[in-house]
């Protein structure tokens, strides 16, 4: 009888041991995970989410490794699969998962972005024909603990991104294909931030997301290096981005050259030659138009060769027939980067930061279609609309007043080229008056009556559209 007391109570023991190790402890809170975790990640993030699903009875190991391995990775699933995660059954702990374990466990702010660290980049290697992409940047970034999120708005509210990066609209940017899983139907919970980096250094801004009612910003950093340490001296200075060229004009391509910034550069004979190339720009993703949505893979088209062998030496300037090639061939109006290799190379080469833009060189004369007010006196503002305004330098004649050689009358124009704003001339205009010293001649105020008003630019001039002057009444 004794011993049999014994040996229930042992089993009593066991059994009660048995039955507290496979009761789950209820967690407290999720780890901080800054990075997404799969197979093969190690460190102290992995020992983190390793306790987490100890403590939550889904990893059967006594301490945690610090090693995703597969164990880990059936826990992850089974925890995914509990909680009705997107993408159940992958074991990939990426911004769904890190998102879910912040909203149930989390024990920091309720509402906040995902990550909050951010991969460095590499500047675009630009190769001819090649879609290099390894040189593609995404980073999906998700808004967590939102009460609404019908309306969630992201924007850059410091600082700015990496030059050819952009924070992309969660509707348009999809899944191009080469980016870790997992990804789904995009919504306005996600964006991300996407493209081709052309810039190398460190750049520090932040990201805000708003629903109206609730805002959370997170701040972030991006170091992107240069693409290879071993860069040429060639320095595009002209045109380096945001110029319009009109076709068949002469423009200057202006570069530097500094051989000590080439290690594989040997000084000879033909040292600072260099060959001159027009590249497509191809930008990151469709942004508008009937294929608005999609991030499409980049293809590059032929560059086109605008000469060879050009002499630079520590620099130099290529006087350019705009819009024509080596041949003398048109090349169509549109966006381009200019390229600039040592002769006979296509590496080691520098490219436009920017697109600059060619037009055709079709101008259209100015056009004046209203004058307001149409009359008033002396000294009033007065605004002309039109179209085919110049952004600068056009010329208003005020009847025969000489207003057109005051050089307070040549005006910058305004709403992309629609209005001008000019003052009803006091007196007439006599260029003279300006001199050193100044001619002497009477002044006369500008009588009443009706003025005929015209624009002059570059692009030609204008229709006359008629201005009355009435008299200054004093009571």
């Amino acid at each position: 009888m004794k011993k049999f007391f014994i040996l229930a109570l042992v089993f009593g023991v066991l059994f009660s041991q048995t039955v507290f190790a496979l009761t789950p402890l209820p967690p407290s809170c999720a780890p901080v995970l800054t990075r997404n975790l799969t197979i093969g990640s190690l460190g102290a993030e992995v020992s983190a989410l390793q306790q987490f699903l100890i403590q939550g009875g889904y990893l059967h190991i006594t301490t945690p490794t610090g090693y995703f391995g597969a164990l880990t990775k059936v826990a992850v699933i089974a925890w995914q699969e509990e909680n009705n995660v997107i993408h159940p059954g992958t074991g990939y702990v990426g911004p769904i998962t890190r998102a879910k374990l912040d909203s149930l466990y989390g024990c920091q702010q309720r509402f906040f972005i995902t990550p909050t660290i951010l991969p460095d980049a590499e500047v675009r290697v630009l190769v001819p024909n090649v879609a290099n992409v390894d040189d593609f940047y995404r980073q999906q970034l998700m808004a967590v603990g939102f009460k609404s999120t019908d309306d969630l708005k992201w924007s850059i509210s410091g600082g700015a991104l990496p030059r050819g990066l952009e924070l992309g609209d969660p509707h348009i940017v999809t899944c191009p294909g080469i980016v870790m899983p997992p990804c789904d139907a995009p919504n306005l919970t996600r964006t991300a931030i996407f493209g081709f980096a052309s810039l190398a250094g460190s750049y520090n801004f932040t990201v805000q997301v708003t629903n109206g009612t609730q805002t959370v910003s997170q701040a972030y950093s991006i170091r992107v290096s240069p693409a290879d340490s071993n860069q040429s001296g060639i320095t595009v200075t002209s045109p380096n981005g945001g110029e319009t060229w009109v076709a068949n004009s002469v423009q200057d391509i202006k570069w530097a050259n500094n051989i000590a910034l080439c290690s594989t550069c040997l000084p000879s004979a033909d040292w600072g030659k260099v060959d001159l190339y027009l590249d497509h720009y191809v930008p990151s993703c469709i942004l508008v138009g009937p294929n608005a949505g999609l991030c499409p893979l980049p293809v590059f088209l032929p560059p086109y060769v605008l000469d060879k062998n050009i002499a630079g030496g520590l620099g130099g300037i290529y006087h350019w027939i705009v819009a024509t090639d080596i041949a003398d061939k048109p090349i169509p109006a549109g966006q381009y980067l200019m390229r600039i290799c040592p002769a006979g190379a296509t590496t080691n080469c520098d490219s436009s930061n920017n697109p600059f833009t060619i037009t055709s060189g079709v101008t259209q004369s100015p056009a004046i279609s209203a004058l307001s007010p149409a009359s008033a006196a002396v000294g009033a503002q007065v605004t002309i609309t039109g179209s085919g305004f110049t952004s600068s330098g056009n010329k208003i004649k005020f009847g025969d007043l000489n207003t057109e050689l005051n050089p307070s009358y040549s005006l910058n124009s305004t709403n992309n080229g629609t209005t001008l704003t000019f003052t009803v001339p006091t007196s007439r205009y006599y260029a003279c008056s300006a001199g050193n010293p100044p001619c002497l001649v009477a002044q006369y105020l500008t009588p009443p009556g009706v003025y005929p008003v015209s624009v002059t630019n570059a692009n030609g001039t204008s229709n006359t559209v008629n201005f009355t002057v009435f008299a200054i009444t004093t009571n």
